[in-house]
């Protein structure tokens, strides 16, 4: 895959892209291209990897996440998602590009409605062990609750039960606690989430993270 080894040349992976840089993929279409490459090549987990990488890179506007959008990514992220649900670097770092389009408030109804919930949960199950897969999700859900209509959808969905096993399972790990506790607060903003979320034991469960992490900045 030529473009592929071009752009991640071109952007060095690991570092955040200039907005020169993006300017010139969408210049040049290479966008286009990397969408049609990212949907023929779905099951080759090294191009998906490498072509989300570079797609977490340029997004760094909300005119070149539109591009995205409108060219049909969040479709693909899912299909990917669905795809290699067993493999911790596609799942991460499509968290993190879910994460990067919901930090525009017009992005956030989007991202629901394409079912990534289902994405997400799943991936949320198969690695409950996994500290950063964990951290990534509680993030993207905590971003995405800031929106009245997903704070219902989420909950509805269940994973509630899912953040609570999350902070029990990851209780010494005070990056995913911090997570967990913006995503209930965000959650609690709706009056029916708040008596569930006192209804599954979660204040018990907060405060004795609180007595773990109390020497934590």
């Amino acid at each position: 895959c030529n473009l592929c080894k071009y752009l991640n040349k071109l952007f060095n992976i690991g570092d955040r892209g200039s907005v020169e840089n993006s300017k010139f993929i969408i210049k040049e279409y290479f966008l286009a291209n990397l969408i049609i490459i990212i949907n023929e090549k779905l099951y080759n987990n090294y191009i998906q990897n490498v072509c989300f990488k570079i797609v977490k890179l340029i997004c760094i506007n909300a005119n070149i996440k539109n591009e995205f959008i409108e060219n049909g990514m969040i479709h693909l992220l899912k299909k990917s998602m669905d795809c290699h649900c067993t493999d911790k670097n596609i799942q991460e770092i499509i968290c993190r590009i879910i994460q990067c389009f919901s930090l525009e408030p017009v992005n956030k109804p989007k991202l629901i409605e394409a079912n990534l919930l289902d994405s997400l949960k799943r991936s949320m199950s198969i690695f409950v062990n996994d500290n950063s897969i964990q951290l990534r999700i509680c993030t993207v859900l905590w971003t995405l609750a800031i929106n009245d209509q997903n704070k219902i959808i989420i909950v509805k969905h269940g994973f509630l039960k899912l953040i609570k096993q999350t902070l029990i399972n990851h209780i010494n790990d005070v990056q995913i606690q911090i997570s967990i506790n913006a995503t209930l607060w965000s959650l609690s903003m709706n009056p029916s989430n708040k008596l569930l979320v006192i209804k599954l034991g979660f204040l018990k469960l907060i405060k004795k993270t609180l007595l773990i992490h109390k020497n934590s900045s």
